[in-house]
């Protein structure tokens, strides 16, 4: 199922078949790389990626601008690990500026409250299935994320 951009009309650049694969790849990696940026307390480079104006879904509220959004990933705990693993995409370019990215992504957990050196057990880690939508527009500086939503399809018990 195709997931229209709201306000933009189909085709209005059409896309040619290398173009469509390049934005494709673009896209894919964008997602890969919020995660590891998010994933490693990166926040600056991660939200880099969304548009100045950007709204993330996410657990039941709208963050809306870069500036909301770098407050609310500040807030993590200093001794949380944390995992996105992406898999799964599909890309649908709906021109050359404007493009929708879904993927699935599979999430590690975990918090002792206490500084390690030594990996977690994996068993001790919360684990959840999201989808991610993110839709993407082309700026000057390159693609960025305008909206994102997820969803969690399944998740540990805790």
């Amino acid at each position: 199922m195709s997931r229209q951009v709201a306000n933009v009309p189909p085709a209005i650049r059409p896309v040619d078949e290398v173009e469509r694969r390049r934005i494709e790849r673009e896209c894919r990696e964008i997602m890969v790389r919020m995660g590891h940026y998010l994933d490693s307390g990166r926040f600056e480079e991660f939200v880099d990626y969304f548009t100045d104006d950007a709204e993330w879904h996410r657990r039941g509220r709208k963050l809306k601008g870069r500036e909301a959004i770098l407050a609310q990933v500040r807030r993590r705990s200093p001794t949380l690990i944390i995992r996105h693993v992406f898999t799964n995409f599909v890309v649908d370019v709906h021109d050359r500026d404007h493009a929708h990215c879904q993927a699935y992504m599979l999430g590690f957990r975990y918090d002792s409250g206490e500084k390690s050196t030594t990996p977690p057990p994996f068993r001790d880690a919360n684990r959840a299935l999201w989808i991610y939508h993110d839709d993407l527009v082309r700026t000057d500086a390159g693609w960025k994320v305008a909206r994102r939503s997820a969803e969690r399809i399944l998740e540990d018990s805790e």
